[in-house]
């Protein structure tokens, strides 16, 4: 992880440098409702140059969702357990 440009109410923004000194952006949107919770995952080049392609985008967006899935089931195992 490079850098968190925007942390806060369901919003996660950073940025991630690859080994070949590319970047991409990475948006994560949580929303939660009375019965089930929803996250949106988006990942871009953050550069027009040096352009990561389609797959490795998927690659870094399949990465951070399972991370996200981990951390918000961890949240609700916890928040179960506290009632």
């Amino acid at each position: 992880m490079d850098e968190i440009t925007a942390f806060g109410h369901g919003t996660l923004d950073l940025t991630l440098r690859g080994p070949s000194d590319t970047t991409v952006s990475v948006q994560v949107r949580v929303t939660t409702g009375p019965e089930e919770t929803a996250a949106v995952v988006e990942v871009r080049p953050a550069a027009t140059y040096k352009r990561p392609d389609a797959a490795s985008c998927w690659a870094v967006a399949r990465v951070v969702e399972e991370r996200v899935a981990q951390a918000l089931r961890a949240e609700a195992a916890d928040a179960g357990a506290a009632r």
